[in-house]
């Protein structure tokens, strides 16, 4: 049975990594310890991100010396975490998608996300390659999005970090075979599509992509555009109209950085918001602008 060291913090804000066995971890979260278990409960009960930064994390990707930051890579492990969240996924039943994740003979270990079964859940897979992490990122993320399922786009970072979960029921298999993917014919189809890309200097922008672009620097700079509650409305009234239920996952990607924000109460809201014909996308870019976001 292989063994691979990560880096373990003791919250997301400590940044002195130390090394620790992934398997003791991953077996930790079948039986978690009490002080582990305290903490996974009370952010599930109040939701808050306050609650959350005080649950330790690992990074799984590779382990760190000093800082984590790429520039501070002490070894990069061959794995993936493959992370499907519910903001991403407003359709998508949770426990099937851990049964299908189950399913794949790379997979070490598939579970639920500190935020619950119905938030989320993630796989740890065994690569083929352990410098690869963007090949088998977008290697998988065109396969799940075959299905209908979006993986989150942090999952091709090295130093990303994941918060110690609770689930009894997770799937561990320890003698997980290393998946391998042909690197260099998958890089020669990417510079093939490019150099067959017809060029358009002159392309215009939908209205899909200005949206996502200010989604973008909404999370890049965690900045909440959604504190006056009647710009919170229009912003959702903006998105139901243009896009139907497809801007319910946009919804949520913006409403999740005010501190009050629960995917139940913001579901509720952008059903009502569906209800509003007079509010246009034109409201969602001037509330933007206003925080000096543009596309």
């Amino acid at each position: 049975m292989k063994d691979w060291i990560v880096s373990l913090f003791n919250n997301v804000i400590d940044t002195t990594p130390k090394d620790f066995s992934l398997m003791e971890w991953l077996k930790m979260t079948k039986e978690p310890p009490e002080n582990y278990r305290t903490l996974v409960e009370k952010y599930q009960n109040s939701m808050l991100r306050k609650d959350k930064t005080k649950i330790p994390c690992i990074s799984i990707h590779a382990n760190f010396k000093g800082n984590r930051e790429e520039d501070c890579i002490n070894q990069k492990n061959n794995l993936i975490c493959i992370d499907i969240d519910r903001k991403e996924n407003m359709c998508i039943d949770m426990q099937m998608a851990k049964e299908l994740l189950s399913k794949h003979p790379s997979t070490l270990y598939a579970g639920f996300s500190v935020s619950g079964e119905f938030n989320g859940v993630f796989a740890i897979m065994v690569l083929g390659h352990n410098d690869k992490l963007i090949n088998y990122f977008n290697y998988f993320k065109e396969r799940f999005s075959k299905i209908g399922i979006n993986i989150d786009e942090k999952c091709k970072d090295y130093p990303r970090v994941r918060f110690f979960n609770i689930d009894e029921e997770a799937y561990f298999n320890p003698d997980a075979k290393p998946i391998t993917i042909k690197i260099e014919e998958q890089q020669q189809e990417e510079i093939k599509k490019k150099v067959n890309e017809p060029v358009n200097h002159f392309k215009m922008m939908t209205n899909a992509e200005k949206v996502y672009k200010i989604i973008e620097q909404i999370e890049k700079h965690n900045i909440d555009i959604t504190t006056d509650y009647n710009d919170w409305i229009k912003i959702g009234a903006a998105l139901a109209r243009e896009f139907g239920e497809d801007g319910r996952s946009m919804y949520h990607r913006i409403s999740n950085k005010h501190t009050a924000y629960k995917i139940k109460d913001c579901d509720l809201k952008f059903d009502s918001c569906k209800r509003m014909n007079k509010v246009n996308l034109s409201s969602l870019f001037f509330i933007a602008s206003s925080y000096g976001i543009k596309y």
